[in-house]
């Protein structure tokens, strides 16, 4: 986990059998990986790529734009790059606005707005999955944790 992830519900991995799991950005972004919550089996392809890239970079001193957000780029590129029948069973959350997602989290089951003032306070993480339990699992970018939710 990383510093700006709020834990509400449990992601149950070893039930779904999962050897890779982590989170999309909202849609509409860059298409990277929110890599605050990160699960694999030991020694997963996607990871040795995504490490691999990583240190590729830092050895030859990338300075591009690339390098300031290197782990979540690193992470989607080695995803794009490890073969699905080499991936295992994948599970990728979905990170999303709160009131983005009204209608799929009836008010029941959605959490309270975080409070916060700032245009990324109520970010959540869920299971994008059809069938899939209708849980928010995080508040991402909480409240406090950065510059766009700073209190």
């Amino acid at each position: 986990f990383d510093t700006d992830l709020r834990a509400l519900a449990p992601v149950d991995l070893d039930l779904l059998q999962v050897e890779f799991s982590t989170v999309r950005e909202p849609d509409g972004h860059t298409g990277r990986f929110f890599q605050a919550f990160l699960a694999s089996r030991p020694g997963h392809p996607i990871l040795a790529a995504a490490l691999s890239a990583m240190l590729q970079s830092y050895t030859r001193g990338n300075t591009t734009a690339k390098a300031y957000l290197l782990g979540p780029a690193t992470l989607r590129e080695a995803y794009d790059s490890v073969h699905e029948a080499q991936r295992g069973e994948v599970l990728l959350l979905q990170e999303a606005r709160l009131e983005d997602h009204k209608r799929r989290f009836p008010a029941a089951e959605r959490p309270k707005p975080q409070i916060g003032e700032g245009i990324s306070c109520n970010y959540i993480v869920y299971d994008p999955r059809v069938g899939g339990p209708k849980r928010v699992h995080f508040f991402s970018r909480i409240v406090g944790a950065g510059e766009y939710c700073p209190r």
